[in-house]
């Protein structure tokens, strides 16, 4: 795998000693360093192709967060990783909207060797080029206003509860998975990745939380087009129900009662349509397209992406989460829960769950049969879908 690596840090000692530590054990690897802001944008210019961009947070002339954004407008393709320390701790919240992972100093050139081949090996699900450099691209993906409001009121009051403003932070799907990337980056060094919204509320505490919704605030203000609205609000609330069918699904069989795994799944299941954001803005007329495919070859909404782009909606979503590096789990089951059984595990796993709930959720006669059948799961599967009552919100 040949990658051209760019790195931008002025401090030239300890940078070139952990490149070198990097391309030993990866001589495919190219490395080239500049020392700040501007020299990076003019080798950029120079047509010179970069796959990676590794820039320190505190620079003279222009800090990370200023590079990066002008590399986002002009180069979308290019992966963007920041360091920084902890002292730049509002800064990071500004640089979660811009990077998509964030590192700690010192240099840790075995982490970020491990972070750059996940990328490179989860960036294998999209064999659309356009698509690729799309969601590479998309820093915060749309979210509906009313979020905002209700965290804004909720941060405000004088009796506010962490637990109310996790449950709030819960019903978006975006801000869901913009929370856990900032959460589980490397910058925090958690020795377990953490998949519960109110734990990361909690971890981050009232004043992260508090820039974090100011900067998505930002956000907000592009317009989402009227005719969308319903859609959108649609999927939020199919995601909500197939997250909560979930994570019962997976509780009442799964053979270990870890309640982590349960958090994963009802994760996944409101992450597992996240693509779909990515291609609303990434497609013109993207529902239009597939809902007239479907309706003319009488296919289903996922088999109906394959014939206009090649790909779907579940891969896209599973390579943004896997760039924001999400716990695997999760990733694994947002990029298979059509199909389930072209995953790699195939035993009984998150990735379960969300398919089934998603074909519950949407009274759907399709389950990938294969799947449950290497499971050995067809009994169980039967006597769980007759017995069915789900709890979720209507």
């Amino acid at each position: 795998m040949k990658l051209n690596i760019l790195f931008v840090e002025d401090e030239l000692k300890q940078i070139t000693a952990e490149v070198r530590k990097l391309m030993y054990s990866h001589s495919d690897w190219r490395p080239h360093i500049t020392e700040n802001g501007p020299q990076a944008l003019t080798y950029l210019a120079g047509n010179v192709h970069v796959d990676i961009i590794v820039s320190d947070m505190r620079m003279p002339d222009m800090d990370g967060i200023t590079l990066l954004n002008k590399v986002k407008e002009k180069y979308p393709n290019i992966i963007r990783i920041i360091i920084s320390d902890y002292s730049d701790k509002e800064k990071i919240i500004r640089s979660a909207v811009v990077a998509h992972q964030i590192l700690s100093k010192p240099y840790d050139s075995v982490v970020l060797a491990q972070k750059i081949e996940r990328i490179f090996a989860i960036r294998s699900y999209l064999a659309n080029e356009k698509l690729l450099n799309v969601t590479t691209g998309i820093g915060i993906l749309p979210s509906l206003p009313a979020l905002y409001i209700s965290l804004d009121n909720e941060l405000r009051s004088e009796n506010f509860s962490l637990k109310r403003v996790a449950e709030i932070i819960s019903t978006d799907i975006s801000v869901t998975a913009k929370l856990l990337q900032l959460v589980n980056s490397a910058f925090f060094g958690l020795a377990k990745k953490i998949t519960s919204i109110e734990q990361a509320v909690t971890f981050l505490g009232v004043n992260i939380i508090r820039s974090f919704v100011l900067y998505i605030n930002i956000f907000s203000t592009i317009k989402i087009p009227q005719d969308y609205l319903f859609f959108l609000e649609d999927l939020w609330n199919h995601s909500l129900k197939v997250a909560q069918i979930a994570k019962e699904i997976y509780v009442k069989n799964a053979k270990s009662s870890n309640f982590n795994d349960a958090d994963d799944a009802y994760i996944a299941g409101i992450l597992h349509d996240i693509g779909q954001l990515v291609l609303l803005r990434a497609v013109p007329n993207y529902a239009e397209k597939v809902l007239n495919i479907m309706v003319t070859k009488k296919i289903t909404y996922y088999e109906a992406e394959y014939e206009l782009l090649g790909t779907s909606h579940a891969e896209v979503g599973g390579y943004l989460l896997g760039l924001w590096d999400l716990p695997y789990s999760i990733v694994e089951a947002v990029t298979y829960h059509h199909m389930p059984s072209k995953a790699p595990d195939k035993s009984f796993s998150v990735l379960t769950a969300v398919h089934l709930a998603n074909a519950l959720e949407k009274f759907m006669p399709f389950v990938d049969i294969q799947h449950i059948r290497n499971l050995n799961f067809e009994s169980q599967l039967v006597d769980f879908v007759s017995n069915f009552t789900p709890h979720v919100n209507k």
